[in-house]
Protein backbone atom coordinates (compact mmCIF):
# COMPACT_ATOMS: atom_id res chain seq x y z
CA UNK A 1 0.00 0.00 0.00
CA UNK A 2 2.90 2.34 0.76
CA UNK A 3 4.32 1.93 -2.73
CA UNK A 4 0.87 2.49 -4.24
CA UNK A 5 0.43 5.77 -2.37
CA UNK A 6 3.99 6.97 -2.93
CA UNK A 7 3.81 6.38 -6.72
CA UNK A 8 0.64 8.45 -6.96
CA UNK A 9 1.94 11.19 -4.64
CA UNK A 10 5.26 11.55 -6.45
CA UNK A 11 3.61 11.77 -9.86
CA UNK A 12 0.86 14.24 -9.03
CA UNK A 13 2.85 16.44 -6.66
CA UNK A 14 6.27 16.41 -8.33
CA UNK A 15 6.16 15.26 -11.96
CA UNK A 16 2.89 16.70 -13.26
CA UNK A 17 3.05 20.43 -13.89
CA UNK A 18 -0.07 21.08 -15.98
CA UNK A 19 -3.24 19.05 -16.30
CA UNK A 20 -3.83 20.04 -19.93
CA UNK A 21 -0.44 19.15 -21.37
CA UNK A 22 1.09 16.48 -19.12
CA UNK A 23 -1.62 13.83 -18.73
CA UNK A 24 -1.54 10.95 -21.21
CA UNK A 25 -5.29 10.28 -21.25
CA UNK A 26 -8.22 12.50 -22.19
CA UNK A 27 -11.92 12.47 -21.37
CA UNK A 28 -14.48 14.51 -23.27
CA UNK A 29 -16.45 16.50 -20.69
CA UNK A 30 -19.33 18.80 -21.57
CA UNK A 31 -19.47 21.61 -19.03
CA UNK A 32 -22.73 23.51 -18.47
CA UNK A 33 -22.67 27.29 -18.76
CA UNK A 34 -23.27 27.98 -15.08
CA UNK A 35 -20.12 26.00 -14.19
CA UNK A 36 -18.15 27.73 -16.96
CA UNK A 37 -19.13 31.08 -15.48
CA UNK A 38 -17.87 30.07 -12.03
CA UNK A 39 -14.71 28.54 -13.48
CA UNK A 40 -13.75 31.96 -14.89
CA UNK A 41 -13.14 33.05 -11.29
CA UNK A 42 -10.88 30.09 -10.43
CA UNK A 43 -7.24 31.09 -10.03
CA UNK A 44 -5.03 29.85 -12.92
CA UNK A 45 -2.62 28.09 -10.53
CA UNK A 46 -5.51 26.07 -9.08
CA UNK A 47 -6.96 25.29 -12.50
CA UNK A 48 -3.56 24.16 -13.85
CA UNK A 49 -3.34 21.45 -11.18
CA UNK A 50 -6.84 20.05 -11.70
CA UNK A 51 -6.74 16.33 -12.54
CA UNK A 52 -10.37 15.25 -12.33
CA UNK A 53 -12.16 13.27 -15.03
CA UNK A 54 -15.71 14.60 -14.86
CA UNK A 55 -18.18 16.93 -13.17
CA UNK A 56 -19.26 16.42 -9.55
CA UNK A 57 -21.78 19.20 -9.08
CA UNK A 58 -25.24 17.78 -8.37
CA UNK A 59 -28.15 20.22 -8.21
CA UNK A 60 -29.75 21.86 -5.20
CA UNK A 61 -26.57 22.51 -3.23
CA UNK A 62 -27.45 25.86 -1.66
CA UNK A 63 -26.71 25.86 2.10
CA UNK A 64 -25.44 22.27 1.91
CA UNK A 65 -22.41 20.87 3.72
CA UNK A 66 -20.26 19.11 1.12
CA UNK A 67 -17.16 16.90 1.39
CA UNK A 68 -14.80 16.52 -1.60
CA UNK A 69 -12.71 13.33 -1.49
CA UNK A 70 -9.27 13.79 -3.04
CA UNK A 71 -9.70 17.52 -3.59
CA UNK A 72 -6.20 18.19 -4.93
CA UNK A 73 -5.52 21.93 -5.30
CA UNK A 74 -9.19 22.69 -4.67
CA UNK A 75 -10.73 23.54 -8.04
CA UNK A 76 -13.93 21.56 -7.37
CA UNK A 77 -14.04 22.78 -3.75
CA UNK A 78 -13.99 26.41 -4.86
CA UNK A 79 -16.69 25.80 -7.48
CA UNK A 80 -18.75 24.01 -4.83
CA UNK A 81 -18.10 26.94 -2.49
CA UNK A 82 -19.92 29.17 -4.96
CA UNK A 83 -22.76 26.67 -5.44
CA UNK A 84 -23.47 26.16 -1.72
CA UNK A 85 -23.35 29.90 -1.08
CA UNK A 86 -22.12 31.78 1.99
CA UNK A 87 -24.36 29.73 4.30
CA UNK A 88 -22.97 26.44 2.98
CA UNK A 89 -19.73 24.72 3.89
CA UNK A 90 -17.25 22.70 1.81
CA UNK A 91 -14.41 20.51 3.09
CA UNK A 92 -11.69 19.15 0.82
CA UNK A 93 -9.44 16.28 1.85
CA UNK A 94 -6.34 15.04 0.06
CA UNK A 95 -3.40 12.85 1.12
CA UNK A 96 -0.84 15.08 -0.64
CA UNK A 97 0.61 18.13 1.09
CA UNK A 98 1.63 20.06 -2.03
CA UNK A 99 -1.85 20.51 -3.57
CA UNK A 100 -3.36 21.23 -0.15
CA UNK A 101 -0.79 24.02 0.22
CA UNK A 102 -1.86 25.41 -3.19
CA UNK A 103 -5.49 25.39 -2.05
CA UNK A 104 -4.64 27.16 1.21
CA UNK A 105 -2.66 29.86 -0.60
CA UNK A 106 -5.59 30.70 -2.85
CA UNK A 107 -8.48 30.49 -0.41
CA UNK A 108 -8.57 34.24 0.31
CA UNK A 109 -8.41 34.96 -3.42
CA UNK A 110 -11.58 32.96 -4.08
CA UNK A 111 -13.47 34.21 -1.05
CA UNK A 112 -12.91 37.79 -2.28
CA UNK A 113 -13.98 36.79 -5.81
CA UNK A 114 -17.21 35.35 -4.39
CA UNK A 115 -17.76 38.34 -2.06
CA UNK A 116 -17.80 36.11 1.03
CA UNK A 117 -17.01 37.87 4.30
CA UNK A 118 -16.28 34.56 6.04
CA UNK A 119 -14.55 31.61 4.29
CA UNK A 120 -16.87 28.66 3.75
CA UNK A 121 -14.14 26.17 2.78
CA UNK A 122 -11.64 24.07 4.69
CA UNK A 123 -8.79 21.89 3.43
CA UNK A 124 -7.49 18.85 5.32
CA UNK A 125 -4.43 16.74 4.60
CA UNK A 126 -5.36 13.10 5.09
CA UNK A 127 -6.45 9.86 3.43
CA UNK A 128 -9.98 9.35 2.16
CA UNK A 129 -9.97 5.92 3.82
CA UNK A 130 -9.64 7.61 7.25
CA UNK A 131 -12.44 10.18 7.28
CA UNK A 132 -13.68 9.44 10.79
CA UNK A 133 -10.19 8.80 12.15
CA UNK A 134 -9.06 12.31 11.20
CA UNK A 135 -11.99 13.81 13.05
CA UNK A 136 -14.80 14.28 10.52
CA UNK A 137 -18.15 13.85 12.23
CA UNK A 138 -20.52 11.07 11.34
CA UNK A 139 -23.94 11.96 9.89
CA UNK A 140 -22.69 15.48 9.13
CA UNK A 141 -22.48 16.11 5.37
CA UNK A 142 -25.41 16.55 3.01
CA UNK A 143 -23.33 15.55 -0.02
CA UNK A 144 -20.04 13.75 -0.60
CA UNK A 145 -18.36 14.10 -4.00
CA UNK A 146 -15.34 12.39 -5.53
CA UNK A 147 -13.68 13.14 -8.86
CA UNK A 148 -11.37 10.44 -10.25
CA UNK A 149 -9.85 9.51 -6.89
CA UNK A 150 -11.25 6.19 -5.69
CA UNK A 151 -9.42 4.35 -8.47
CA UNK A 152 -6.15 5.50 -6.88
CA UNK A 153 -6.79 3.97 -3.49
CA UNK A 154 -5.98 0.31 -2.80
CA UNK A 155 -8.89 -0.15 -0.37
CA UNK A 156 -11.94 1.03 -2.25
CA UNK A 157 -14.43 -0.70 0.01
CA UNK A 158 -13.30 1.34 3.02
CA UNK A 159 -13.85 4.57 1.07
CA UNK A 160 -17.51 3.70 0.56
CA UNK A 161 -17.86 2.69 4.22
CA UNK A 162 -16.36 5.98 5.39
CA UNK A 163 -18.41 8.08 2.97
CA UNK A 164 -21.57 6.42 4.29
CA UNK A 165 -20.58 7.21 7.87
CA UNK A 166 -20.02 10.94 7.36
CA UNK A 167 -23.15 11.46 5.24
CA UNK A 168 -26.40 12.50 6.88
CA UNK A 169 -29.35 10.12 6.52
CA UNK A 170 -30.80 10.94 3.12
CA UNK A 171 -27.42 12.25 1.94
CA UNK A 172 -26.04 11.80 -1.56
CA UNK A 173 -22.70 10.35 -2.69
CA UNK A 174 -21.96 11.78 -6.15
CA UNK A 175 -18.85 10.31 -7.74
CA UNK A 176 -17.04 10.25 -11.06
CA UNK A 177 -14.30 7.71 -11.67
CA UNK A 178 -12.53 5.39 -14.10
CA UNK A 179 -14.04 2.01 -14.99
CA UNK A 180 -12.76 -0.87 -17.11
CA UNK A 181 -14.67 -3.43 -19.14
CA UNK A 182 -12.61 -6.30 -17.72
CA UNK A 183 -10.44 -7.17 -14.77
CA UNK A 184 -6.89 -5.94 -15.26
CA UNK A 185 -4.17 -8.59 -14.84
CA UNK A 186 -1.78 -8.18 -11.91
CA UNK A 187 1.08 -6.92 -14.08
CA UNK A 188 -1.10 -4.00 -15.21
CA UNK A 189 -2.63 -3.28 -11.81
CA UNK A 190 0.86 -2.87 -10.38
CA UNK A 191 2.25 -0.94 -13.35
CA UNK A 192 3.62 2.43 -12.18
CA UNK A 193 2.68 4.34 -15.35
CA UNK A 194 -0.88 3.00 -15.35
CA UNK A 195 -1.21 3.94 -11.69
CA UNK A 196 -0.16 7.48 -12.49
CA UNK A 197 -2.74 7.70 -15.30
CA UNK A 198 -5.57 6.43 -13.07
CA UNK A 199 -5.94 3.26 -15.16
CA UNK A 200 -4.36 0.57 -12.99
CA UNK A 201 -6.99 0.97 -10.29
CA UNK A 202 -9.95 1.21 -12.68
CA UNK A 203 -13.10 -0.02 -10.99
CA UNK A 204 -15.26 -2.89 -12.21
CA UNK A 205 -18.97 -2.15 -12.09
CA UNK A 206 -19.51 -5.31 -10.02
CA UNK A 207 -17.19 -3.90 -7.35
CA UNK A 208 -18.96 -0.52 -7.41
CA UNK A 209 -22.32 -2.16 -6.72
CA UNK A 210 -20.86 -4.53 -4.13
CA UNK A 211 -18.98 -1.85 -2.18
CA UNK A 212 -21.84 0.65 -2.36
CA UNK A 213 -24.62 -1.67 -1.27
CA UNK A 214 -22.52 -3.38 1.42
CA UNK A 215 -21.78 0.05 2.88
CA UNK A 216 -25.52 0.72 3.06
CA UNK A 217 -26.10 2.88 -0.01
CA UNK A 218 -28.87 2.45 -2.53
CA UNK A 219 -27.91 0.86 -5.83
CA UNK A 220 -25.77 3.27 -7.89
CA UNK A 221 -27.58 5.30 -10.55
CA UNK A 222 -25.57 5.95 -13.70
CA UNK A 223 -25.65 9.58 -14.84
CA UNK A 224 -23.07 9.79 -17.62
CA UNK A 225 -20.37 7.61 -19.19
CA UNK A 226 -17.66 8.81 -21.57
CA UNK A 227 -14.84 6.85 -23.22
CA UNK A 228 -11.27 7.64 -22.18
CA UNK A 229 -8.92 8.49 -25.03
CA UNK A 230 -5.39 7.19 -24.48
CA UNK A 231 -3.03 9.61 -26.21
CA UNK A 232 0.24 7.82 -25.45
CA UNK A 233 1.06 4.95 -27.91
CA UNK A 234 3.08 3.03 -25.31
CA UNK A 235 0.17 3.00 -22.87
CA UNK A 236 -2.24 2.09 -25.65
CA UNK A 237 -0.07 -0.90 -26.54
CA UNK A 238 0.22 -1.86 -22.89
CA UNK A 239 -3.53 -2.05 -22.22
CA UNK A 240 -4.38 -3.79 -25.49
CA UNK A 241 -8.12 -4.37 -25.96
CA UNK A 242 -9.11 -3.19 -22.48
CA UNK A 243 -11.60 -0.34 -22.71
CA UNK A 244 -11.85 2.44 -20.13
CA UNK A 245 -14.56 4.99 -19.45
CA UNK A 246 -15.21 7.70 -16.93
CA UNK A 247 -18.65 7.29 -15.42
CA UNK A 248 -20.60 9.39 -12.95
CA UNK A 249 -22.95 7.76 -10.45
CA UNK A 250 -25.16 8.94 -7.60
CA UNK A 251 -25.96 6.88 -4.50
CA UNK A 252 -28.13 7.66 -1.49
CA UNK A 253 -28.00 6.86 2.20
CA UNK A 254 -31.42 5.68 3.36
CA UNK A 255 -32.07 6.59 7.02
CA UNK A 256 -31.32 3.65 9.32
CA UNK A 257 -34.66 3.93 11.10
CA UNK A 258 -36.57 3.89 7.84
CA UNK A 259 -37.26 0.99 5.52
CA UNK A 260 -37.06 1.18 1.77
CA UNK A 261 -40.49 1.46 0.24
CA UNK A 262 -41.84 -1.92 -0.82
CA UNK A 263 -44.24 -0.79 -3.55
CA UNK A 264 -43.85 1.38 -6.64
CA UNK A 265 -44.76 5.06 -6.51
CA UNK A 266 -45.90 7.64 -9.00
CA UNK A 267 -43.60 10.64 -8.68
CA UNK A 268 -44.46 14.08 -10.02
CA UNK A 269 -41.66 16.61 -10.36
CA UNK A 270 -42.89 19.99 -9.16
CA UNK A 271 -39.88 21.99 -10.36
CA UNK A 272 -38.21 24.77 -8.36
CA UNK A 273 -34.69 23.26 -8.42
CA UNK A 274 -32.51 26.13 -9.72
CA UNK A 275 -31.39 25.37 -13.25
CA UNK A 276 -33.86 22.50 -13.55
CA UNK A 277 -37.18 24.36 -13.47
CA UNK A 278 -38.80 22.44 -16.33
CA UNK A 279 -37.09 19.05 -16.05
CA UNK A 280 -34.72 17.18 -13.72
CA UNK A 281 -32.39 14.57 -15.25
CA UNK A 282 -31.97 12.08 -12.45
CA UNK A 283 -29.81 9.59 -14.33
CA UNK A 284 -28.95 8.67 -17.91
CA UNK A 285 -32.41 7.29 -18.66
CA UNK A 286 -34.78 9.00 -16.23
CA UNK A 287 -35.78 12.62 -16.69
CA UNK A 288 -38.58 13.97 -14.57
CA UNK A 289 -40.53 16.60 -16.50
CA UNK A 290 -42.39 19.13 -14.44
CA UNK A 291 -46.00 18.13 -13.85
CA UNK A 292 -45.65 14.65 -15.40
CA UNK A 293 -46.19 11.46 -13.40
CA UNK A 294 -43.42 8.86 -13.62
CA UNK A 295 -43.71 5.36 -12.20
CA UNK A 296 -40.71 4.47 -10.04
CA UNK A 297 -39.66 1.27 -8.35
CA UNK A 298 -39.32 1.13 -4.56
CA UNK A 299 -35.55 1.80 -4.45
CA UNK A 300 -35.69 4.91 -6.62
CA UNK A 301 -38.75 6.22 -4.79
CA UNK A 302 -37.01 5.67 -1.45
CA UNK A 303 -33.86 7.47 -2.57
CA UNK A 304 -35.81 10.58 -3.55
CA UNK A 305 -38.26 10.45 -0.63
CA UNK A 306 -35.49 10.66 1.99
CA UNK A 307 -33.17 13.01 0.07
CA UNK A 308 -32.94 16.81 -0.20
CA UNK A 309 -34.98 16.48 -3.43
CA UNK A 310 -38.07 15.34 -1.52
CA UNK A 311 -39.74 18.76 -1.41
CA UNK A 312 -39.54 19.01 -5.19
CA UNK A 313 -41.69 15.93 -5.79
CA UNK A 314 -45.20 14.72 -5.22
CA UNK A 315 -45.47 11.07 -4.12
CA UNK A 316 -48.43 8.79 -4.81
CA UNK A 317 -48.23 5.10 -3.86
CA UNK A 318 -49.46 2.74 -6.55
CA UNK A 319 -52.31 0.66 -5.14
CA UNK A 320 -51.75 -2.91 -6.32
CA UNK A 321 -55.45 -3.73 -6.21
CA UNK A 322 -56.12 -1.02 -8.79
CA UNK A 323 -53.06 -1.23 -10.99
CA UNK A 324 -51.48 -4.68 -10.72
CA UNK A 325 -54.32 -7.09 -11.28
CA UNK A 326 -52.91 -8.14 -14.64
CA UNK A 327 -50.01 -10.42 -15.55
CA UNK A 328 -46.59 -9.25 -16.73
CA UNK A 329 -46.89 -10.25 -20.38
CA UNK A 330 -44.03 -8.64 -22.26
CA UNK A 331 -40.68 -7.12 -21.41
CA UNK A 332 -39.36 -5.03 -24.27
CA UNK A 333 -35.71 -4.01 -24.28
CA UNK A 334 -34.25 -1.04 -26.14
CA UNK A 335 -30.48 -1.44 -26.13
CA UNK A 336 -28.23 1.41 -27.25
CA UNK A 337 -24.59 0.73 -28.13
CA UNK A 338 -21.87 3.27 -28.86
CA UNK A 339 -19.66 1.70 -31.53
CA UNK A 340 -15.98 2.47 -32.00
CA UNK A 341 -16.67 3.97 -35.44
CA UNK A 342 -18.92 6.61 -33.89
CA UNK A 343 -22.21 5.01 -34.95
CA UNK A 344 -24.94 4.74 -32.32
CA UNK A 345 -26.69 1.39 -32.75
CA UNK A 346 -30.09 0.69 -31.23
CA UNK A 347 -31.33 -2.87 -30.83
CA UNK A 348 -34.91 -3.83 -29.96
CA UNK A 349 -35.66 -7.10 -28.12
CA UNK A 350 -39.00 -8.40 -26.89
CA UNK A 351 -39.32 -11.14 -24.26
CA UNK A 352 -42.41 -13.01 -23.17
CA UNK A 353 -42.22 -13.94 -19.50
CA UNK A 354 -44.34 -16.96 -18.74
CA UNK A 355 -43.38 -18.53 -15.42
CA UNK A 356 -40.44 -18.75 -13.05
CA UNK A 357 -39.70 -21.12 -10.23
CA UNK A 358 -36.72 -21.97 -8.03
CA UNK A 359 -35.50 -24.83 -10.20
CA UNK A 360 -36.20 -23.61 -13.69
CA UNK A 361 -35.23 -20.02 -14.45
CA UNK A 362 -35.48 -20.25 -18.23
CA UNK A 363 -39.19 -20.80 -18.86
CA UNK A 364 -39.35 -17.93 -21.28
CA UNK A 365 -38.92 -17.24 -24.97
CA UNK A 366 -38.12 -14.20 -27.07
CA UNK A 367 -40.54 -12.83 -29.62
CA UNK A 368 -38.25 -10.74 -31.80
CA UNK A 369 -34.95 -8.96 -32.07
CA UNK A 370 -33.79 -6.30 -34.51
CA UNK A 371 -31.00 -3.77 -35.01
CA UNK A 372 -31.95 -0.39 -36.42
CA UNK A 373 -28.66 0.31 -38.22
CA UNK A 374 -28.90 -2.68 -40.57
CA UNK A 375 -31.01 -5.74 -41.34
CA UNK A 376 -29.13 -8.15 -39.09
CA UNK A 377 -30.57 -9.65 -35.92
CA UNK A 378 -29.03 -10.46 -32.57
CA UNK A 379 -30.12 -12.92 -29.93
CA UNK A 380 -31.34 -11.50 -26.64
CA UNK A 381 -28.88 -11.95 -23.79
CA UNK A 382 -30.97 -14.27 -21.61
CA UNK A 383 -31.19 -15.25 -18.81
CA UNK A 384 -29.27 -12.16 -17.66
CA UNK A 385 -31.19 -9.81 -19.98
CA UNK A 386 -28.22 -7.52 -20.64
CA UNK A 387 -25.40 -8.14 -18.23
CA UNK A 388 -22.09 -7.14 -19.78
CA UNK A 389 -20.23 -3.98 -20.66
CA UNK A 390 -21.36 -2.82 -24.09
CA UNK A 391 -20.40 0.84 -24.24
CA UNK A 392 -24.06 1.80 -24.07
CA UNK A 393 -27.17 1.28 -22.03
CA UNK A 394 -30.54 -0.47 -22.04
CA UNK A 395 -34.07 0.54 -21.23
CA UNK A 396 -36.84 -1.96 -20.46
CA UNK A 397 -40.54 -1.42 -20.96
CA UNK A 398 -42.61 -3.66 -18.71
CA UNK A 399 -46.24 -4.10 -19.69
CA UNK A 400 -48.59 -4.84 -16.81
CA UNK A 401 -52.16 -5.17 -17.97
CA UNK A 402 -52.88 -2.04 -19.99
CA UNK A 403 -50.03 -0.01 -18.47
CA UNK A 404 -46.44 0.25 -19.66
CA UNK A 405 -43.61 1.15 -17.26
CA UNK A 406 -40.19 2.35 -18.43
CA UNK A 407 -37.17 1.11 -16.50
CA UNK A 408 -33.42 1.02 -16.82
CA UNK A 409 -31.71 -2.35 -16.74
CA UNK A 410 -30.71 -2.21 -13.08
CA UNK A 411 -34.33 -1.49 -12.12
CA UNK A 412 -35.86 -4.46 -13.90
CA UNK A 413 -35.11 -6.80 -10.99
CA UNK A 414 -36.83 -4.64 -8.39
CA UNK A 415 -39.72 -3.96 -10.76
CA UNK A 416 -40.54 -7.59 -11.47
CA UNK A 417 -39.95 -8.54 -7.85
CA UNK A 418 -42.51 -5.93 -6.88
CA UNK A 419 -44.97 -7.25 -9.42
CA UNK A 420 -44.36 -10.81 -8.23
CA UNK A 421 -45.82 -9.91 -4.85
CA UNK A 422 -49.11 -9.48 -6.68
CA UNK A 423 -48.62 -12.08 -9.36
CA UNK A 424 -47.76 -15.54 -8.04
CA UNK A 425 -46.97 -16.85 -11.53
CA UNK A 426 -43.60 -15.07 -11.32
CA UNK A 427 -41.57 -16.53 -8.48
CA UNK A 428 -38.02 -15.90 -9.56
CA UNK A 429 -36.13 -13.81 -12.10
CA UNK A 430 -32.42 -13.80 -12.82
CA UNK A 431 -30.31 -10.95 -11.48
CA UNK A 432 -29.93 -8.06 -13.90
CA UNK A 433 -26.69 -6.07 -14.14
CA UNK A 434 -26.16 -2.35 -14.76
CA UNK A 435 -26.75 -1.27 -18.31
CA UNK A 436 -23.47 0.40 -19.22
CA UNK A 437 -20.75 -1.25 -17.17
Amino acid sequence: MANFDSDVQDYYSKELKNSDSDLKTRTRVSMPNFIKNIQKDIHPDVQAKYYGCGLVFPPKLEKCKVLDLGCGSGRDVFILSRLVGPEGYVVGIDMMKEPIDVAHRHTDYHMKKFNYKVPNVEFIEGKIENLTKIGLNENFFDVVVSNCVINSTPDKKVVFDEAWKVLKPGGEFYLCDVYADQMLPDELRTNKVLREQCLAGAIKWEDLILHATEAGFTQPRLITAKPIDITDPDIEKLVGDIRFVTATFRLFKIPMNEDELDIPYLLTYEGEIPGFESAFSFDNTITFKRGEMVSCGPTLASAILYSRYKDNFGFEPIDNTKHFDGTVVVVEEQETLFRDDGVTETTQHSYIITEYDDDVADKRHSKSSSVTTDNSTTEPSLPNFISTWNGGYSIFFVRVGSRTYKHRTDQIMETINTFSAYNKKINKVPTAAPAVL
